[in-house]
Order: structure tokens, then C-alpha cells, then sequence
């Protein structure tokens, strides 16, 4: 039995931010689950994997990572976009300032575990 491929949807930033910003003033988070939408939680996952990817400065060996200006980063801050997730909780932006501090002090985002063990 063949698989359908799934139609491959671009979402725009300008067109999902509202999507979004609606979201956040009726249920108080940005934590979007697949059930209640589909496209905008791909989006809002799309968004924190670009920005962790981002972060990390990462080389994009397909090219098909979107980075986050700081008019788009502010945007999402000015609704309350949550950078955590249910899956990951409060760990993330810890282990994100965390490395951040590693790459500061050893300019580089690729952890060696006999340094750092925890990250």
C-alpha cells in the first residue's frame, strides 16, 4: 500500500504571527498542540528548532533553515512566544544559556563530553 505524500505547506511569518498572536490572547500561551492546530503548531516548532539551530550557529548543510532577524525575534517576544516546551520544560533556556556560555569560552557549540558531561 503506497504512502501519500504530505503536501508540503509554507508557512509565512507574516501570516502565521497573527495565527499565533490569536491563539496566545484566547488560551493565555503559545504552546500550540498538534490537535487544536495543525499548521500553527508546525510553525511554532519549525520556529524554535531555526532558533535553537540559530544559536547553536550551526552550519545548514540542506540550506533550508530560516534565520530570525531581531525584528522577527522581537515580534515574538512582544506576545509572550515560549521557547520551552511541554516536552522540554524549563530546561531549555538554562541549557541554551549554557551554551552559549561554553561556545563563549571555548568557541565552539560542539560539546566535548570529558569537559562538560551535563551539556
Amino acid at each position: 500500500r503506497k504512502r501519500k505524500k504530505k503536501k508540503h505547506v509554507r508557512r509565512k511569518f507574516d501570516d502565521m504571527l497573527p495565527k499565533l498572536a490569536a491563539f496566545q490572547k484566547k488560551h493565555g500561551h503559545t504552546l500550540v498542540s498538534k490537535d487544536q492546530d495543525r499548521d500553527l503548531y508546525l510553525w511554532t516548532k519549525t520556529i524554535r528548532n531555526n532558533y535553537l539551530w540559530q544559536v547553536r550557529d550551526a552550519p545548514d548543510p540542506t540550506g533550508s533553515r530560516k534565520r530570525l532577524n531581531q525584528v522577527k525575534l522581537q515580534m515574538l517576544q512582544e506576545i509572550g512566544f515560549s521557547w520551552e516546551t511541554k516536552r522540554n520544560g524549563n530546561r531549555w533556556p538554562t541549557m541554551l544559556q549554557a551554551l552559549i556560555a561554553y561556545k563563549g569560552k571555548y568557541n565552539t557549540t560542539q560539546v566535548d563530553a570529558t569537559i562538560d558531561r551535563d551539556l
